[in-house]
């Protein structure tokens, strides 16, 4: 069993069993969650130390591999791939979207 799906059975056994997976002792507040509010709070503050701290380097804090572009906070390949992403999940949710107004303009009468 690799660490990535060792990782994933211990998240699966604690959310079955209503505790976090990290401190294994609290519930999680919202159903789907798997992380207690202390941990969630802990993870956000390494996160946002983890990436102040890429930030500063003046390199790209998604690659580290080159600087930003200029006015961005990534490098161009992140950014492109960034934005490929945002504009294939827009695509999906928004032709769902529509397809859920057609419809329900289509019954509204």
């Amino acid at each position: 069993m690799t660490s990535a799906e060792r990782q994933k059975a211990n998240r699966e056994y604690y959310a079955r069993r209503g505790r976090c997976y990290r401190c294994k002792e609290h519930p999680p507040v919202l159903p789907g969650k798997t992380l207690c509010p202390a941990c969630s709070q802990k993870r956000r503050e390494i996160s946002q130390k983890w990436y102040q701290s890429r930030k500063q380097s003046g390199l790209c804090p998604a690659c580290m591999k080159r600087p930003p572009t200029e006015g961005h906070f990534d490098c161009e390949a992140c950014r492109q791939r960034r934005l490929a992403l945002g504009r294939a999940n827009n695509w999906y949710y928004g032709s769902r979207r529509k397809e859920k107004d057609r419809h329900e303009h289509q019954y509204a009468n």
